[in-house]
């Protein structure tokens, strides 16, 4: 399994437990994990850790932000606001969207403002690529870690955290229905229950955890999604 073929975080988190720790490793980490830490990291899934938990504590890890130190440091202007339209808008910048951010990096605008306005922005939300949902993922997960989230709002992130998880397998398991009503208003056929779109199926779930199996069963009542 290669992180290509990933697209959406429900994707990723779909994946049996091997190809998810590794696309996990190469995705977030650059790299591709040893056989002790495929074991191990493995192991500690099957085991229950749950799959945003285990996302959560590698974004935490001393390698995950060194990785992003050098992307923040190392590169250069340019470079650097092209690879965050590559990640939050999934395109190449235009030649004026490049001038504007590269003339604002230079005048001493600090490249984390710059990364918050381009993942922050309506085009971004628009297309929800892997890194934004699996940013928001994150925030959830590290935010009812603090102990005040016991208390505080935990309820409500929950449920914001189920309902973009369920609102993006929604688009992606099912083709729109406005694209079949088209095509058969365009052959001069009504639409019949034997043309109903195919729905992506995501296979055996034994390994997904607990919360990721509930938002796939609840999408599969509501929406009639294969698992």
């Amino acid at each position: 399994m290669h992180s290509k073929s990933v697209h959406s975080i429900l994707d990723l988190l779909a994946l049996p437990v091997p190809d998810f720790v590794a696309v996990s490793y190469e995705m977030l980490l650059g790299r591709r994990p040893d056989s002790q830490e495929m074991q191990e990291r493995s192991g500690v899934v099957r085991a229950g850790l749950g799959r945003a938990r285990f996302l959560a504590d590698m974004s935490r890890s001393p390698e995950y932000r060194q990785v992003n130190r050098r992307k923040l440091e190392e590169s250069d202007d340019e470079a650097y606001v092209a690879d965050l339209f590559v990640r939050y808008l999934e395109r190449s910048p235009d030649p004026a969207g490049l001038r504007h951010y590269t003339a604002l990096l230079r005048s001493g605008r600090k490249r984390t403002r710059i990364l918050a306005d381009i993942s922050n922005s309506r085009e971004a939300r628009v297309k929800r690529t892997f890194w934004f949902e699996l940013e928001l993922l994150l925030a959830d997960e590290l935010a009812d870690r603090h102990w005040a989230a016991r208390w505080i709002g935990r309820a409500r992130r929950r449920e914001r955290q189920r309902n973009r998880m369920t609102e993006v397998l929604c688009q992606r398991s099912i083709v729109p229905l406005s694209v079949s009503m088209g095509e058969s208003a365009a052959s001069g056929a009504t639409l019949r229950t034997s043309q109903r779109p195919v729905v992506q199926s995501y296979g055996d779930t034994r390994n997904l955890g607990r919360n990721a199996r509930r938002l796939l069963a609840r999408v599969s009542l509501l929406r009639g999604a294969a698992f």
